[in-house]
C-alpha cells in the first residue's frame, strides 16, 4: 500500500491538472489532503499532520463571485474565467467560489490604469467622429 503523503500528491495532481495553482496553493492542498487521509485511515491524529493555523491576519480576506463582478464591473461568468485564468486567486466555497479580496482590487486598479489617458482619448475621437458625421452624442438622436 501507498504512503498517506504519495496518494497526497497524486490526488492534488489531478486537481492542480484541473485549474491552474500557485506553489503556495498545491503545498496547502498536499497537506490538507494528506490530514485527510491520515483522518480516515486512522494513521494519526488530524491536528499533527495539519499546517499550523496562520497569525491573525494572514488569512486573506475573501469575497463572493457576485461582490467581485460588482467591484470590476464584470458579469459573474467573466470573473469564473479570470479565476480559471489565474488572474483572481480563489478558494471553493460549497458549489461556488470565494475570491480575495486583495485580488480584485488590483486588478480593478490594473484596469483602471489600462483604461486611463487611452481610454479617454478613444472616447474622444469617437465623440468628434461622431459630430463630424452630423450624429448626436446618443444613438437615435440627430
Amino acid at each position: 500500500m501507498r504512503s498517506v503523503a504519495e496518494m497526497a500528491v497524486e490526488i492534488v495532481k489531478a486537481q492542480a491538472s484541473l485549474r491552474r495553482m500557485t506553489p503556495q496553493e498545491i503545498e496547502e492542498a498536499v497537506r490538507r489532503t494528506a490530514a485527510a487521509l491520515q483522518e480516515v485511515s486512522g494513521q494519526g491524529s488530524p491536528a499533527a499532520a495539519a499546517p499550523a493555523t496562520p497569525a491573525a491576519g494572514e488569512e486573506p480576506a475573501t469575497v463572493p463571485v457576485d461582490e467581485a463582478a460588482r467591484r470590476l464591473g464584470v458579469s459573474r461568468l467573466t470573473v469564473y474565467g479570470y479565476i480559471r485564468k489565474g488572474l483572481l486567486r480563489a478558494e471553493r466555497k460549497g458549489r461556488s467560489y470565494a475570491v480575495v479580496a486583495e485580488d480584485v482590487e488590483k486588478l480593478r486598479a490594473a484596469r483602471r490604469r489600462r483604461r486611463g489617458a487611452a481610454g479617454r482619448e478613444a472616447v474622444a475621437r469617437r465623440r468628434v467622429r461622431a459630430a463630424a458625421a452630423g450624429r448626436g452624442r446618443r444613438r437615435g438622436q440627430r
